[in-house]
């Protein structure tokens, strides 16, 4: 069930409704051509997941990033990587004559106690190392220490944060019911989280990303539930009369977002998550639902229909000054807040499709990020402020997608038979 599909059903309640280093900066930048060659391996048994899975792993992962883009010629590749290995030099002059502007030299060492692995970065217009570290790691632990080894030479390079250490909350029909899962950033790895007999939605993130909070129907209406991402029994958090849902916890973790129907009409409300007690911060004749918080927490975005029809709205805390940010589109839903700061992605009917646009908190022109024959809704942020996940709905069928908010380029994380939609990303687990 997407966004559009939850707000309207909560709502019908008698509501209406450069050469050594990466460019970086807010707006597109070439990506750096980049080799990433299997990785050597000096000690222990020959083995193709510490030579190649690394660098497979490694190489999707930056290629996932926006930042770089790994040469497809595989052969060129490896060949000059063998010819390294043999002399024992990095031959800066032929990596650079197949194409790459940075080359990975990666190598493991293996034992019964686990994995070493070595990995430098070099620049082939210079020929300096612009990266080095050695990691350890468990032999089971592969994936993640490549995901960890990504974002670190993306730090080093670009002195952004990556994100490929980070996870993504979602909704998935796969056990009959809906319910909670997590997965890595690229779609590997799901798991389920919640362990309802009924319908779970809407999962976002607590801010230090151990827990999650989301609706679920196990009483036979919405309330709002916590849970660790760990395991253990999820804690009901608002199980008022009447709608409780949509919760955002807010970046200090202390409050959350709500929305309630408790006193008539879905309202938002700030409830403080050591002592329950609520503060309503909308009272209009149209219905609030959807709130998210900026990065500092001083302003929300939410959901509201008080103008006829679903639109974007951003309150001041402090003075619960409101003021309407969308005006373009006649269904304007599920708005997330850039860790930046700088912007809101929402989910926007123009004509007959939904798709994902981005706009400034403060107002003026929107951008559109998605565009098709599809139904892109409940859009999260990744905590570079670059990458938004989503769901898509094309031809009866959703999946979980990602698309960078520069190329424009949708890249489909989820590739199973059941339906998966509500993703949130987790902040950064660096």
């Amino acid at each position: 069930m997407t966004a559009l599909a939850v707000l309207s059903t909560l709502l019908t309640a008698g509501t209406s409704l450069s050469q050594i280093s990466v460019t970086v900066s807010k707006k597109y930048a070439q990506r750096t051509r980049i080799a990433v060659p299997s990785f050597h391996q000096k000690a222990g048994a020959p083995s193709a997941e510490l030579s190649s899975g690394i660098a497979a792993q490694l190489s999707s992962d930056l290629e996932l990033s926006g930042y770089f883009s790994p040469l497809k010629k595989k052969k060129f590749v490896e060949e000059t990587q063998a010819d390294d290995v043999r002399t024992g030099k990095v031959h800066i002059a032929e990596w650079r004559r197949i194409g790459a502007e940075m080359v990975v030299k990666g190598s493991t060492s293996s034992s019964l106690a686990g994995v070493t692995v070595e990995c430098r970065v070099y620049s082939t217009a210079g020929g300096r190392s612009v990266f080095a570290k050695r990691y350890n790691a468990p032999k089971s632990d592969l994936r993640r220490l490549a995901h960890r080894i990504a974002d670190d030479i993306i730090y080093a390079v670009t002195g952004e944060k990556g994100i490929a250490s980070t996870k993504i909350a979602f909704v998935a029909n796969r056990s009959g019911n809906k319910q909670i899962y997590v997965m890595d950033f690229d779609g590997s790895n799901a798991r389920q989280v919640s362990k309802d007999k009924s319908i779970c939605l809407s999962p976002d993130w607590s801010p230090d990303g151990q827990k999650l909070v989301f609706t679920s129907y196990r009483r036979s209406r919405p309330e709002l539930y916590i849970q660790h991402v760990a395991g253990g029994s999820a804690k009901g958090v608002a199980f008022y009369p009447g709608l409780n849902a949509t919760g955002a916890i807010s970046p200090d973790g202390g409050s959350m977002l709500l929305s309630l129907s408790k006193d008539g009409n879905p309202e938002i409300y700030r409830m403080n998550l050591a002592t329950g007690s609520l503060r309503r911060l909308t009272r209009t004749r149209g219905a609030e639902i959807s709130p998210c918080w900026s990065p500092d927490g001083r302003r929300i975005a939410f959901v509201s229909d008080r103008s006829g029809s679903p639109q974007i709205y951003v309150m001041d805390l402090a003075g619960k000054k409101t003021r309407r940010l969308t005006y373009e589109g006649g269904y304007n839903v599920s708005p997330d807040w850039s860790p930046k700061g700088d912007k809101i992605v929402y989910s926007s009917r123009r004509g007959r499709d939904f798709d994902l646009y981005v706009i400034g908190p403060d107002g003026g022109a929107s951008t559109q990020v998605t565009s098709g024959s599809s139904i892109d809704d409940n859009p999260s942020w990744a905590p570079d402020g670059r990458h938004v996940v989503y769901e898509s709905t094309r031809k009866y069928k959703s999946d979980i997608y990602i698309v960078d908010i520069y190329e424009r380029v949708p890249v489909r994380i989820t590739k199973w038979n059941f339906n998966s939609t509500s993703p949130s990303w987790s902040s950064s687990l660096n």
